[in-house]
């Protein structure tokens, strides 16, 4: 059955509450003016806008936290919610999704990798600075694919997916920088960790 328009007002209602409050609880870890000025420095930004840097930010993590994996369409239907003059479509909002917001959110998510650092190994980190040119955390990952996707990233196949990506993922404390390379999931790691080493010094 279809939902009555009382229904869906109260919904859309009930839901732009809970972004009102999800943004003051963002801009509390990530302070609006600090936020808006990084997505300018990046060029996500270029002019004045009604969406910010910070908006794009709190609507992809809120449409993240409701839908879990959030499609365009669901993440436009959130954006017009908050400022319905925008009247952003899911084309609209794809084209904003370029290297500049990747580039913005990198610079967020080091942000957040410094909020979650203990406050002892902020100070300890901060001893070692002068005696290194770099003080480098280093991770990985892997998982499969659908098969459609095994010409752009091999897998093992056998019992697994035909189709498979690793992911090598780098923080630089000192600067805050963040690296990343992405390989075919048959890479072997000692390789894999010599193509990254090479990226990351590459990139700087």
């Amino acid at each position: 059955m279809e939902k009555t328009p009382a229904v869906k007002s109260l919904n859309a209602l009930a839901l732009q509450n809970e972004i009102a409050q999800f943004t003051q609880r963002v801009s509390k870890l990530f302070h609006e003016q600090l936020t808006n000025r990084l997505a300018c420095e990046t060029g996500f930004v270029e002019r004045e806008s009604k969406l910010t840097g910070h908006l794009f930010l709190t609507i992809f993590t809120f449409g993240m936290s409701l839908y879990g994996t959030p499609s365009l369409n669901e993440l436009a239907g959130l954006l017009n919610l908050v400022v319905p003059e925008l009247k952003i479509s899911r084309e609209g909002f794809h084209q904003r999704i370029t290297k500049a917001a990747v580039a913005f959110f990198e610079k967020m998510l080091a942000q957040s990798l410094a909020l979650e650092l203990p406050q002892r190994l902020c100070q300890e980190i901060h001893a070692l600075q002068t005696h290194f040119r770099r003080i480098r955390l280093i991770d990985s990952t892997s998982f499969q694919l659908p098969p459609e996707l095994a010409s752009y990233f091999r897998g093992s196949g056998g019992g697994a997916s035909e189709a498979a990506v690793k992911i090598l993922f780098g923080y630089d404390f000192k600067t805050g920088d963040l690296f990343y390379h992405v390989t075919d999931g048959t890479t072997h790691d000692q390789r894999r960790e010599n193509l990254f080493w090479f990226y990351v010094e590459k990139c700087g």
